[in-house]
Protein backbone atom coordinates (compact mmCIF):
# COMPACT_ATOMS: atom_id res chain seq x y z
CA UNK A 1 0.00 0.00 0.00
CA UNK A 2 1.27 3.65 -1.17
CA UNK A 3 1.97 5.79 1.66
CA UNK A 4 0.23 9.20 1.35
CA UNK A 5 1.85 12.14 1.47
CA UNK A 6 1.53 14.69 4.08
CA UNK A 7 1.57 18.23 5.11
CA UNK A 8 1.58 18.60 8.95
CA UNK A 9 -1.12 16.17 10.68
CA UNK A 10 -3.40 16.27 6.97
CA UNK A 11 -2.94 14.59 3.76
CA UNK A 12 -2.26 16.57 0.54
CA UNK A 13 -5.83 16.13 -0.46
CA UNK A 14 -7.41 17.79 2.78
CA UNK A 15 -4.52 20.48 2.85
CA UNK A 16 -5.58 21.40 -0.52
CA UNK A 17 -9.42 21.35 0.30
CA UNK A 18 -8.63 23.55 2.95
CA UNK A 19 -6.43 26.27 0.57
CA UNK A 20 -9.49 26.46 -1.90
CA UNK A 21 -11.89 26.84 0.97
CA UNK A 22 -10.00 29.69 2.54
CA UNK A 23 -9.28 31.03 -1.40
CA UNK A 24 -13.27 32.37 -1.84
CA UNK A 25 -12.46 35.38 -1.61
CA UNK A 26 -9.72 36.14 -4.01
CA UNK A 27 -10.09 37.25 -7.00
CA UNK A 28 -10.70 34.94 -9.91
CA UNK A 29 -7.31 35.38 -11.99
CA UNK A 30 -5.55 34.98 -8.91
CA UNK A 31 -7.00 32.27 -7.29
CA UNK A 32 -5.04 29.50 -8.75
CA UNK A 33 -1.98 30.74 -7.65
CA UNK A 34 -3.07 31.81 -3.89
CA UNK A 35 -4.36 28.10 -3.36
CA UNK A 36 -0.73 27.21 -4.15
CA UNK A 37 0.67 29.78 -2.56
CA UNK A 38 -1.80 28.41 0.68
CA UNK A 39 -0.27 25.23 0.41
CA UNK A 40 3.12 26.26 0.27
CA UNK A 41 2.66 28.46 3.47
CA UNK A 42 1.14 25.12 5.16
CA UNK A 43 4.16 23.20 4.18
CA UNK A 44 6.86 25.93 5.47
CA UNK A 45 4.80 25.69 9.09
CA UNK A 46 3.74 21.73 8.50
CA UNK A 47 5.69 21.28 11.98
CA UNK A 48 3.41 23.74 14.01
CA UNK A 49 0.15 22.43 12.13
CA UNK A 50 -1.80 20.12 14.35
CA UNK A 51 -5.23 19.89 12.78
CA UNK A 52 -7.14 21.44 10.06
CA UNK A 53 -8.20 24.71 11.94
CA UNK A 54 -4.59 25.74 12.50
CA UNK A 55 -3.89 25.13 8.61
CA UNK A 56 -7.16 27.01 7.69
CA UNK A 57 -6.22 29.74 9.76
CA UNK A 58 -2.63 29.87 7.94
CA UNK A 59 -4.10 30.17 4.70
CA UNK A 60 -6.08 32.89 5.90
CA UNK A 61 -3.35 34.85 7.15
CA UNK A 62 -1.64 34.57 3.83
CA UNK A 63 -5.34 35.35 1.89
CA UNK A 64 -5.24 38.60 4.53
CA UNK A 65 -1.73 39.61 3.27
CA UNK A 66 -3.02 39.28 -0.61
CA UNK A 67 -5.62 41.56 0.11
CA UNK A 68 -3.75 44.08 1.80
CA UNK A 69 -0.93 44.08 -0.64
CA UNK A 70 -3.53 44.93 -3.21
CA UNK A 71 -5.06 47.41 -0.99
CA UNK A 72 -1.88 49.24 -0.44
CA UNK A 73 -1.14 49.04 -4.37
CA UNK A 74 -4.15 50.58 -4.62
CA UNK A 75 -3.42 53.26 -2.11
CA UNK A 76 0.12 54.21 -3.15
CA UNK A 77 -0.27 54.16 -6.81
CA UNK A 78 -4.00 55.40 -7.39
CA UNK A 79 -4.40 52.37 -9.98
CA UNK A 80 -3.01 48.54 -10.38
CA UNK A 81 -1.00 47.55 -13.28
CA UNK A 82 -3.64 45.45 -14.98
CA UNK A 83 -6.11 48.80 -14.68
CA UNK A 84 -2.97 50.74 -16.90
CA UNK A 85 -3.03 47.85 -19.33
CA UNK A 86 -0.17 46.58 -18.35
CA UNK A 87 0.38 42.58 -18.74
CA UNK A 88 3.59 41.85 -18.21
CA UNK A 89 7.08 44.10 -16.93
CA UNK A 90 9.20 42.96 -20.35
CA UNK A 91 7.37 45.85 -22.35
CA UNK A 92 9.45 48.24 -23.47
CA UNK A 93 9.17 51.65 -22.43
CA UNK A 94 10.77 55.03 -23.02
CA UNK A 95 12.81 56.26 -19.92
CA UNK A 96 13.31 59.87 -19.61
CA UNK A 97 15.55 60.52 -21.75
CA UNK A 98 14.36 58.92 -24.91
CA UNK A 99 15.59 55.45 -24.80
CA UNK A 100 14.00 52.22 -24.72
CA UNK A 101 14.54 49.64 -22.11
CA UNK A 102 12.12 46.97 -20.32
CA UNK A 103 9.68 48.40 -17.43
CA UNK A 104 10.97 45.86 -14.95
CA UNK A 105 14.62 47.18 -15.55
CA UNK A 106 12.90 50.53 -14.60
CA UNK A 107 11.44 49.51 -11.60
CA UNK A 108 14.70 47.96 -10.53
CA UNK A 109 16.32 50.97 -10.93
CA UNK A 110 13.86 52.88 -8.79
CA UNK A 111 13.83 50.55 -6.07
CA UNK A 112 17.78 50.27 -5.54
CA UNK A 113 17.53 54.25 -5.66
CA UNK A 114 14.90 53.99 -2.82
CA UNK A 115 16.87 51.59 -0.84
CA UNK A 116 20.09 53.28 -0.97
CA UNK A 117 18.61 56.84 0.13
CA UNK A 118 16.86 54.56 3.27
CA UNK A 119 19.71 53.11 3.47
CA UNK A 120 21.74 56.06 3.69
CA UNK A 121 18.96 58.11 5.90
CA UNK A 122 19.30 54.75 8.68
CA UNK A 123 23.25 55.36 9.06
CA UNK A 124 23.05 58.90 9.18
CA UNK A 125 20.57 58.22 11.92
CA UNK A 126 23.23 55.70 14.00
CA UNK A 127 24.07 56.88 17.14
CA UNK A 128 28.25 58.16 17.40
CA UNK A 129 29.05 54.90 19.52
CA UNK A 130 28.09 52.33 16.53
CA UNK A 131 29.55 54.78 14.10
CA UNK A 132 33.39 54.53 15.53
CA UNK A 133 32.34 50.21 16.45
CA UNK A 134 32.17 50.10 12.21
CA UNK A 135 35.00 52.29 11.55
CA UNK A 136 37.18 50.20 13.70
CA UNK A 137 35.53 47.10 12.19
CA UNK A 138 36.84 48.62 8.81
CA UNK A 139 39.94 49.75 10.23
CA UNK A 140 40.74 45.96 10.75
CA UNK A 141 40.74 46.41 14.69
CA UNK A 142 39.72 43.12 16.86
CA UNK A 143 35.98 44.28 18.05
CA UNK A 144 34.94 42.66 21.06
CA UNK A 145 31.38 40.30 21.78
CA UNK A 146 29.19 43.60 23.17
CA UNK A 147 30.85 45.37 20.19
CA UNK A 148 30.16 43.16 17.38
CA UNK A 149 26.82 41.65 19.21
CA UNK A 150 25.75 45.74 18.92
CA UNK A 151 26.67 46.01 15.48
CA UNK A 152 24.89 42.53 14.46
CA UNK A 153 21.67 44.12 16.23
CA UNK A 154 21.46 47.36 14.21
CA UNK A 155 22.73 46.10 10.62
CA UNK A 156 19.90 43.40 11.48
CA UNK A 157 17.61 46.86 10.92
CA UNK A 158 19.11 47.91 7.61
CA UNK A 159 18.25 44.06 6.26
Amino acid sequence: MKAKRKVGGLTIEAAYAIAKRACRTTRDFDYDDMVQECVLEMLKHRSKITGKAKAYGYCKMRVRQYWDSINRGIKDRGVTWRELGIQSLNVEVQDGEGNTTELANLIADSYELQRSVEIVTFLKGLPGKVKRIAQRKLDGVRLTNIEKSMLAEYAKQIY
